[in-house]
């Protein structure tokens, strides 16, 4: 008996850095471009993520819900720590559709979200067009469209799982329309899943077992047919008392929720929170893995360690927001992406580097010191011959 699935979605986000254009001129292509329009927050329609992160963390990377509409101009923007702009999709099509062979799929919503390092993230919203969806589908599509663009595209378990966008060809047009969307080339890479599923409440109670393990591949991105005894996964996933028939799975390369309908607020209040303050909040997770990625890589070049210091105090040290559930998930997020022992790295080298400048320029001084009192001395003597 196949899983039913009620209701679905999943986001595909691919992260990008600008290296041949500054982030100011990156953002006014943005906004000189009809196709982007800037993302404002407004407190009442977006209480959820105003309660949600601190007053800090909203003034730095959510300050559009402190501009005044009427006097907001390019120059403000330009100088944000992060802007975040929708791409307007045209001829959306959800007409469901009952071919079994192949997984059809809606792109729902683009968003492309930029920090003034010039760390950028592309953000797909995907959606199943297919008539009686079930987990299967879901791991399959989940699955193929991770790697659409990456080396493990050519493996043969991913060619025999179709997918196909209801307005592009295949693959090979999808990556060029959202190159053409970024202004930038995609590189061979994976894109970090972020998927939301309910399932019926009868497989839920009903087959434990096989649902616990279509979970494990759920959380892992594997397709339905993938064989494996799971072992040591159970640390990977995060039960939470607050929330009834939930369960969230973490990788370095995914974070995949899946419930049922037995409670209410699972299919109706969930998937909106779950792909506005949680979503935005992982966003900031990944900026923290990238951003100690690309210091590492010196992509991103800092002057000395006072500059890593500030940057660690205002970002990567920083909890984004005082929730309980959401402190938990970046507590699992921060273990899963290896943040601080990436950060403990980083920071030892800037130290050494620090302390090596300040030992060169003692020693320097006192080559200084030493060629004074050299000086000092011969006229000393010559004075005394005198």
């Amino acid at each position: 008996m196949e899983t039913k699935v009620n209701y679905h979605y999943s986001y595909f986000i691919y992260s990008y850095f600008l290296k041949n254009i500054e982030y100011k001129e990156y953002i006014c292509k943005l906004l000189n471009n009809k196709n982007y329009k800037l993302k404002i927050f407004e407190k009442e329609k977006d209480l959820e993520i105003y309660d949600f992160f601190k007053n800090n963390i909203k003034k730095d990377y959510f300050n559009t819900f402190y501009i005044n509409k009427k006097n907001n101009n390019n120059e403000k923007i330009l100088n944000n720590k992060c802007n975040i702009f929708e791409y307007k999709i045209k001829n959306k099509n959800k007409e469901k559709n009952n071919l079994e062979n192949n997984l059809i799929y809606e792109i729902s919503k683009i968003e492309l979200i930029c920090f003034s390092t010039g760390i950028c993230f592309l953000i797909i919203k995907t959606e199943l067009l297919n008539e009686k969806l079930n987990l299967n589908n879901i791991l399959n599509f989940n699955y193929k469209m991770k790697d659409i663009n990456s080396e493990f595209s050519k493996l043969k378990s991913y060619e025999k799982i179709n997918i196909e966008n209801n307005l592009l060809k295949n693959n090979f047009e999808l990556i060029k329309k959202l190159e053409e969307i970024i202004m930038y080339k995609i590189e061979n890479k994976r894109f970090f899943t972020y998927s939301y599923t309910c399932v019926d409440s009868e497989n839920w109670n009903n087959e434990v077992d096989r649902l616990e393990n279509d979970f494990l591949k759920y959380v892992n991105v594997y397709p339905s047919n993938y064989d494996i005894t799971f072992e040591d996964e159970e640390n990977a996933i995060l039960r939470i008392n607050n929330w009834k028939f939930i369960k969230i799975g973490f990788t370095s390369e995914s974070m995949n929720l899946l419930t049922n309908n037995l409670e209410l607020s699972n299919y109706t209040k969930m998937p909106y929170d779950y792909e506005n303050k949680y979503l935005y909040n992982l966003i900031l997770n990944l900026y923290k893995k990238e951003l100690l990625e690309n210091i590492e890589k010196n992509n991103i070049k800092l002057k000395s360690l006072e500059n890593y210091k500030n940057i660690y105090n205002e970002i990567i040290n920083n909890e984004f927001t005082e929730d309980n559930i959401g402190i938990k998930i970046n507590n699992k997020l921060n273990k899963i992406f290896n943040l601080n022992k990436k950060s403990e790295k980083i920071e030892k080298i800037y130290k050494e580097n620090y302390e090596f400048k300040i030992l060169k320029k003692y020693k320097k001084l006192g080559k200084i010191i030493l060629f004074i009192l050299l000086i000092s001395l011969i006229l000393n003597i010559i004075f005394l011959i005198n």
